[in-house]
């Protein structure tokens, strides 16, 4: 699998492309797509198939409002995420996420879950419940950073 930025051809378009079946329009068919450098549209393709999307913001703050969640001065929020139809249940939403988190080594990233909430705990993300035990906010999911690798030279 690999992951590659697409960004829109032309101002208030989609950068993905609306012909491909599978996907929910009203998240990637929407004219609405930032121009903050921060927000990343991103497309995961599997012998040159695409797979899933997603977009993030890169510079996220999350409210210090979870019980036992101390936010980090700026995480990675996964603002959308789907897998195509077709490809979900097979292990293709875990590769995608685990080749993001990848390329931001030492990352804090969140999720707020859309009804998604067994595939976030899935793949070993945590939920963190709001203090206040509000219903009226998508639940939270964090994968904690993980230190780069160093390499040590011989």
């Amino acid at each position: 699998m690999r992951v590659r930025r697409v960004e829109a051809l032309e101002s208030f378009r989609s950068p993905f492309d609306m012909t491909v079946a599978g996907f929910n329009e009203r998240w990637w068919g929407r004219a609405r797509y930032s121009t903050e450098p921060n927000y990343e549209t991103l497309t995961f393709d599997q012998d040159g198939v695409e797979v899933a999307r997603a977009e993030i913001d890169t510079a996220a703050q999350i409210a210090d409002v979870y019980k036992g969640f101390t936010p980090p001065a700026s995480a990675i929020d996964v603002s959308f995420f789907e897998v195509r139809e077709g490809y979900r249940l097979a292990g293709v939403g875990e590769a995608a996420m685990m080749l993001l988190v990848s390329r931001y080594p030492g990352r804090t990233f969140t999720a707020f879950s859309e009804q998604a909430d067994g595939f976030w705990s899935g793949i070993g993300w945590t939920h963190y419940p709001r203090v206040d035990r509000s219903m009226h906010y998508r639940p939270l999911f964090v994968k904690h950073a993980t230190p780069p690798l160093v390499r040590r030279s011989r």
